[in-house]
């Protein structure tokens, strides 16, 4: 499984091998914070 994840400097992508669901939805949860968080800062300028 491939995940891209978004960060402040861009984009990583990251090749996972095995994730447990667990991992796979805490990752999910942090991602869509910092999209949140993206969202905000843009509409702030």
């Amino acid at each position: 499984m491939t995940l891209i994840r978004l960060t402040k400097g861009g984009f990583t992508i990251s090749e996972v091998e095995e994730m447990s669901l667990d991992d796979f939805y805490g990752w999910l949860e942090d991602a869509t914070k910092l999209q949140a968080d993206i969202n905000k800062a843009m509409k702030a300028k």
